[in-house]
């Protein structure tokens, strides 16, 4: 009865399309997939075309990791004829030295024209991707995840159509900028929690997207240069201490999202933002003599967008509002509003740079506070007493 039972399940399996099967399928981690692939011809083939393979090895033991290998190697020289679409390797225990195995696995996937590989190895204090994996052609997107301590050893040579690269937790070598500058099919970085050198230098004429988030330096400044001819978003930001001191040298003519938070010390940007549409800042200052100057060269570059956010301390130095820009394009503002309060004349001098704002959100970080949206009509600055009002009302009392 119970064989009937399961071979009615396997017939039922069998009638579906291999398409809806290789998706349940990918759910599996490769012992599952070795275990359903002896059920029937079927299942050995849907497991052999099988575009999506996870390999989860958890805390396996050395000698565990060996056996492990001889068998998917066995396993994936028989699919050597059906293309890898996703190639997923955990491991969550220490590395006893099977890094030249989870390299072997690499080079395996590579060869049935893998296009996405996302490594994870959260107690590895050292990984090196091999060599021959640069010379991928197919391989487009590469994620890899370790630990803050963990380095992450590249190919000296550049990727051949790598176009996205995601990498967390991870700490990288002094030549990590030069490499990526020297991949000429990226158009996405994502570093998150990256530890590096003082000093990242990017310079690429295919990247698209930028994001550095929480990025870890071992000096209390980070000097970011980044120029980029088709850069359209870039976001910098630091959501936890210890912060850095950055300075920031822009060249991204198409840029159309710019974030930036965190400490600044310098900021320069060569030409015009004339694609600038929406902008986030959140900077703030060490030294209060310079935070003029700064936000200042900022406005300067990002005067012409539709829609800003910023923070209160981001311009609770303003005082001169005549050395600033007039927003003209900007129709929409956010204020973040820190547990200190807004700064009334500051905003006031904000709001006297955007005649055509007609939309105004204010953002309170108390739990208490909701956002509040108010219209902002075409006769601006008649309305500017009852603005100065609303503030008072909802940051000073």
């Amino acid at each position: 009865m119970e064989k009937q039972s399961k071979s009615r399940k396997i017939d039922f399996f069998r009638r579906l399309p291999d398409f809806i099967s290789h998706r349940i399928l990918s759910f599996l981690g490769f012992k599952d997939i070795a275990r359903f692939s002896t059920l029937s011809t079927k299942c050995r083939e849907l497991c052999l075309t099988l575009p999506v393979l996870t390999i989860e090895l958890g805390n396996a033991s050395g000698k565990e990791l060996y056996k492990f290998n001889a068998f998917s190697h066995s396993f994936t020289s028989l699919n050597n004829e059906a293309d890898v679409h996703q190639f997923k390797a955990e491991k969550y225990g220490q590395n006893l030295g099977g890094d030249h195995h989870i390299g072997n696995w690499i080079l395996e996937a590579t060869k049935s024209n893998v296009e996405n590989i996302i490594l994870r190895f959260n107690k590895f204090k050292i990984f090196s991707l091999p060599s021959g994996l640069s010379n991928s052609a197919c391989l487009r997107d590469l994620e890899v995840r370790m630990n803050p301590q963990g380095l992450l050893n590249l190919p000296t040579t550049s990727f051949v159509g790598l176009e996205k690269l995601k990498l967390r937790d991870v700490r990288v070598s002094t030549n990590f900028d030069e490499w990526i500058s020297s991949c000429k099919s990226l158009k996405m970085v994502h570093l998150h929690a990256v530890t590096c050198v003082n000093t990242l230098n990017i310079s690429s004429l295919s990247l698209e997207d930028l994001i550095l988030k929480d990025m870890l330096v071992g000096s209390p400044n980070f000097n970011i240069k980044v120029s980029a001819e088709r850069l359209r978003n870039l976001r910098i930001v630091w959501l936890y201490a210890p912060q850095p001191s950055q300075s920031l040298t822009l060249h991204a003519p198409k840029l159309e999202q710019f974030s930036w938070g965190g400490l600044v010390s310098h900021y320069s940007c060569e030409g015009n933002l004339e694609s600038l549409s929406k902008s986030n800042i959140s900077i703030d200052f060490n030294d209060e003599r310079v935070a003029l100057g700064i936000i200042g060269q900022v406005f300067q570059s990002i005067y012409r967008v539709s829609s800003i956010s910023i923070c209160d301390y981001s311009i609770k130095e303003i005082s001169s509002p005549e050395l600033l820009p007039e927003f003209f394009n900007l129709h929409s503002l956010t204020l973040k509003c820190t547990y200190s309060g807004i700064e009334i004349p500051s905003a006031v001098s904000l709001l006297n740079l955007m005649p055509h704002l007609n939309s105004l959100k204010i953002n309170g970080c108390h739990p208490s506070k909701k956002v509040k949206q108010y219209p902002v009509y075409e006769n601006y600055h008649c309305h500017m007493n009852y603005l100065i009002i609303m503030f008072i009302c909802l940051f000073v009392i």
